[in-house]
This record gives structure tokens, C-alpha cells and sequence, in this order.
């Protein structure tokens, strides 16, 4: 989240956008992500659909290092 808050941050500093709308991209940015992370936390906890839920996770992050590093070389 710190990432994206910078990166809103980085754009208000630079008169791209005003700080009302600097204040609800970042209340829209740090909402999505904490429902994200609670919806997934409530799905972990239920037994059957987290052994799902895992395996589809550590798929994407499997997917996503070897499309990084495909790109890297």
C-alpha cells in the first residue's frame, strides 16, 4: 500500500492533481486493498476452500516470478 500512497503522493507534490483528490484516490486506494486482504483472510479461515485458495495463490505468485523473470533475461 505504501507503494501506491507514494506513488498518489508523488503526483499531489507535482500539482498533477489537487489534494481533495489526492485524499479520495488514497482512501480509495488503501480501501481496496484492505477489503482484498480481509476477504481473503475470511476465506483462508474456512476449511476445504483454503486448500483451494492457497494453491491458486502460490500459483499466481509461481506465474508471476516466471513471467519476471522471462522479462528479466
Amino acid at each position: 500500500m505504501a507503494i501506491i500512497v507514494q506513488e498518489i503522493y508523488r503526483r499531489y507534490k507535482a500539482g498533477e492533481i489537487s489534494y481533495s483528490k489526492f485524499k479520495l484516490l488514497v482512501g480509495i486506494a488503501v480501501g481496496e486493498k484492505t477489503i482484498k486482504i480481509g476477504v481473503l483472510t475470511m476465506l483462508l479461515a474456512i476449511p476445504g476452500i483454503n486448500i483451494v485458495i492457497g494453491a491458486g495463490l502460490v500459483a499466481g505468485l509461481v506465474y508471476s516470478a516466471r513471467k519476471f523473470a522471462a522479462d528479466s533475461l
